[in-house]
């Protein structure tokens, strides 16, 4: 089967009714199927930007990630990022959120990070690998992993110290 398949995105801000909806992405990308694991990357206003990971997974099931620092704030000056990977594929991450290096938009300024969920997908009888690695001034100071074995449903917990 190698026809090609369409991606539609849509990224948008609700408004108190339809018509004060604000869009930021509303597009749709052709990807063929023959064309493996990769990136499809999504550009909108403001500089908005959706990507979208794909690879085959068989029988998987959806993890939503949150991510919150639950004591204190984020350090000042701090660079890193967090991604996710299978234990089958742990070399092949992808990069959930990025921050520092003077993008001044993946921190509030109350040190919690401003894209807060993620979607990923991981084979039912797999297990979720959630990384951060930190540095400041090209100096590595954090490079942790917890790892969640995928469930049918319910809840798992884990903690990163940075």
């Amino acid at each position: 089967m190698n026809e090609p398949v369409t991606i539609e995105a849509e990224l948008k801000v609700k408004g108190a009714v339809k018509s004060k909806d604000k869009y930021f992405i509303l597009e749709a990308k052709t990807v063929p199927l023959n064309w493996g694991v990769g990136d499809v990357e999504f550009i909108g206003t403001r500089g908005s930007r959706l990507k979208i990971s794909l690879g085959e997974l068989h029988n998987c099931v959806e993890a939503t990630l949150f991510f919150r620092v639950i004591g204190g704030t984020w350090p000042a000056g701090l660079q890193g990022h967090f991604a996710a990977s299978t234990a089958e594929s742990p070399i092949k991450k992808v990069s959930l959120i990025a921050f520092g290096g003077g993008d001044g938009e993946s921190i509030r300024g109350d040190g919690n990070m401003t894209h807060l969920r993620h979607v990923v997908s991981v084979e039912e009888s797999g297990e979720l690998i959630v990384s951060v690695q930190a540095w400041r001034d090209g100096q590595a100071l954090v490079d942790q992993e917890v790892r969640f074995k995928a469930k049918l449903s319910g809840r798992s917990f884990g903690s990163l110290r940075a």
